[in-house]
């Protein structure tokens, strides 16, 4: 892959702004990625376009505009709403019912500040995180960042095969039993042989969803409006939790108020192990990895670091936030 041409007023622009990426080092990194800009040249340019022709406007003048072409911050909604975030609410809810609230969206304001800044320098640069990091800081800390990130996806993985086994099997044990009129439930080499197979069906189903990224402009908007869809259904789950609970007078929304001030921080061992375990299912190391690439494999430039932190925020703060919210909220109207 040849190097991308920089234009002359965006190298003396580059070297003013960010002086480790004066014009005589930039032909040492990587730049860009080519998955959505070689794919489709043209709507990159109308994206571009459009940014430009709001620039300046009113602020709901270009969240409108921003609104359809977010999508990145979804794939990292996607990533952190799993079985570690789960299990961080249920805890949350189960044992301290309402009054820790205000943790998770904490933990994720802080993670939306780093990203923030991630996208800033990779949108201003173009250059690739790995490279960047390896030429400025250090290649051995280039290399430990990258092989964490691969490490924590692989271990993060096992947790969703289990959770999602496990639903599944009580949605197949339940369906067949009103079926037959009775009871029933695999057991021993049977139920391993059933959740193989599910887990199976999930990694066929993911691959297949995940090769959309690499087929250009077309592939990338199936696959973030697919992590769009799933978002919003976990939403959607836990909200006819949260109002069949209220309906039945099992919330009470005084104390669900007063969960989202901190009044409440736990000293005991219990206490911090939740804490802990909240705020490190907010964002994760693999996510920091990930992101600034995706930027990269949508084609976006400096026009799009106002609607990089726009899609952070209504893509991954937003849903995260009232994800876990009614997950606590769920299970401390019930668990607790």
């Amino acid at each position: 892959m040849s190097e991308p041409e920089i234009p002359p007023a965006e190298q003396t622009d580059l070297a003013r702004g960010l002086p480790m990426f004066a014009a005589s080092e930039q032909t040492d990194l990587a730049r860009g990625l080519p998955m959505f800009a070689a794919s489709n040249l043209k709507a990159l340019a109308a994206e571009k376009a459009a940014l430009a022709a709001v620039e300046g406007k009113g602020m709901l003048a270009r969240w409108r505009v921003y609104f359809g072409m977010t999508g990145p911050g979804w794939l990292q909604s996607a990533m952190t709403l799993g079985a570690g975030s789960a299990v961080a609410s249920l805890f949350l809810g189960a044992y301290y019912q309402y009054r820790l609230l205000w943790i998770q969206p904490l933990a994720m304001l802080l993670g939306i500040i780093m990203l923030s800044a991630m996208s800033y320098q990779t949108l201003t640069t173009g250059a690739r995180p790995f490279d960047a990091m390896g030429k400025f800081v250090h290649p051995a800390l280039a290399w430990a960042w990258a092989l964490a990130a691969l490490a924590a996806t692989v271990i993060w993985h096992f947790p969703q095969y289990g959770l999602a086994a496990g639903m599944l099997e009580d949605m197949i044990k339940a369906a067949v039993s009103a079926a037959v009129g009775h009871p029933w439930a695999p057991t021993g080499g049977g139920q391993t042989l059933l959740l193989l197979a599910i887990g199976l069906i999930f990694l066929i189903i993911s691959t297949k969803i995940t090769w959309n990224y690499e087929a250009g402009h077309k592939g990338i908007c199936i696959y973030e409006k697919a992590l769009k869809g799933m978002v919003w259904m976990i939403v959607l789950a836990f909200g006819v939790v949260v109002a069949y609970s209220t309906a039945k007078g099992m919330i009470h929304w005084g104390q669900v108020g007063k969960g989202f001030m901190p009044l409440h921080i736990p000293t005991d061992t219990m206490g911090i192990k939740t804490i802990t375990g909240a705020f490190s299912a907010a964002v994760g190391i693999n996510m920091t990895f990930l992101f600034p690439y995706t930027l990269l494999a949508r084609g976006w430039g400096r026009e799009h670091r106002g609607l990089s932190r726009f899609d952070l925020f209504s893509g991954m703060l937003v849903p995260y936030c009232l994800a876990t919210m009614l997950m606590v909220i769920a299970a401390g109207g019930t668990i607790y």
